[in-house]
């Protein structure tokens, strides 16, 4: 068994640095989106510089420039 959480669809989190930061089993780190966005579609890293990866669910992936909205 795994000391990995699990996704949960009703919470909203920000992804890890990279892999070894991983706590969700299964997420993805914001350096394996970036990654994917420089490979498939040659958008360089710095791109992202100011921007926050975030998952809802399992997949899901949000980008926000600076951090996502509090909501009150």
């Amino acid at each position: 068994m795994s000391d990995l959480a699990q996704n949960d669809g009703q919470r909203f989190d920000r992804l890890p640095e990279t892999s070894a930061e991983r706590t969700v089993e299964g997420r993805v780190s914001r350096e394996e989106v970036v990654e994917y966005f420089e490979d498939r579609f040659a958008i360089p890293p710095e791109t992202f510089d100011d921007h926050t990866f975030w998952e809802k669910g399992a997949g899901k992936i949000w980008i926000y420039h600076g951090d996502a909205p509090v909501r009150r």
